[in-house]
C-alpha cells in the first residue's frame, strides 16, 4: 500500500471517530483530505499519471 492510500485511510478512520463522537467540523477536514488523498491515488495507480504531472497539470489550468 502507498503513503498517500494509508493517509487517506487513516484521515478516512479519524474521521469516523469524530463523527461517531458529534464532532462534525473538525470531521470535515478528514474526510476532504481522505477524498483527496484517495484520488490522487487513484490517479497515479489506475490512470498512470504521476504526482509531478499531476500537479504540473494543476499548475497549468489556472
Amino acid at each position: 500500500m502507498t503513503k498517500l492510500k494509508q493517509k487517506s485511510e487513516f484521515n478516512f478512520d479519524a474521521a469516523k471517530v469524530l463523527i461517531d463522537t458529534n464532532l462534525y467540523a473538525p470531521s470535515v477536514h478528514c474526510s476532504y483530505y481522505s477524498c483527496f488523498q484517495l484520488m490522487k491515488f487513484a490517479l497515479k495507480d489506475f490512470c498512470g499519471i504521476n504526482y509531478d504531472e499531476l500537479y504540473q497539470r494543476i499548475g497549468n489550468s489556472k
